[in-house]
């Protein structure tokens, strides 16, 4: 089986992914969820790409209250895939499987390729956004959400490695070759949507 992180690239076994599973049941990660679901809602995409989706909450939320969306998801972790394999039964319009940023076995183009809480993690982020670019449709975008490390409070100052910022998105998907065409926020939440320049 290949092996899709690269060095350097933190792990996802099974007992990792368990308490991935704990973590979307809580205030902090629901708020996440929420906010990434009606942002993905709301821009009339039809064909979504989830990419490092860990255990598939946000696919799974999304096929749930649209059945007419198209969602696809990877992830490294062959623990998190099983995870989201398992909770998505019965679901006709979410597909998961492994891959990576680098890696996208499914066939086509979609309207957006999302990452949500995985972009720190990326060992080479000009390479992946690069790489994910060929995979959009004719005005496609990247949209890439994390936790901003701007608004973190002392608490969570200690985890600001798992957060970035908007410059540092623009700045990653500038090197790509790509553009910062919007950006939003809410409660701590950021989110960058980047483009093909031309």
């Amino acid at each position: 089986m290949p092996d899709y992180y690269l060095e350097g690239e933190e792990r996802f076994g099974p007992i990792m992914s368990r308490l991935y599973s704990f973590f979307r049941c809580t205030g902090r990660a629901k708020a996440l969820y929420r906010f990434i679901s009606s942002d993905l809602e709301a821009s009339g995409a039809s064909r979504i790409l989830d990419v490092g989706t860990g255990t598939g909450t946000v696919p799974i939320m999304l096929a749930k209250s649209n059945p007419g969306l198209k969602l696809y998801a990877v992830d490294p972790s062959e623990s998190m895939i099983k995870i989201a394999k398992s909770s998505s039964r019965g679901l006709k319009n979410a597909k998961f499987g492994l891959g990576s940023s680098r890696s996208i076995l499914f066939g086509g183009k979609f309207d957006i390729i999302f990452t949500s809480l995985s972009f720190h993690h990326w060992k080479d982020k000009e390479g992946s956004l690069r790489y994910l670019a060929t995979r959009l449709s004719k005005g496609g975008e990247i949209r890439v959400y994390e936790f901003d490390r701007g608004k973190a409070n002392p608490f969570f100052k200690a985890l600001s490695s798992h957060m970035s910022t908007i410059s540092e998105i623009a700045e990653s998907g500038r090197k790509a070759g790509l553009k910062l065409s919007s950006s939003k926020e809410s409660g701590g939440i950021i989110r960058a949507t980047l483009k093909r320049k031309n």
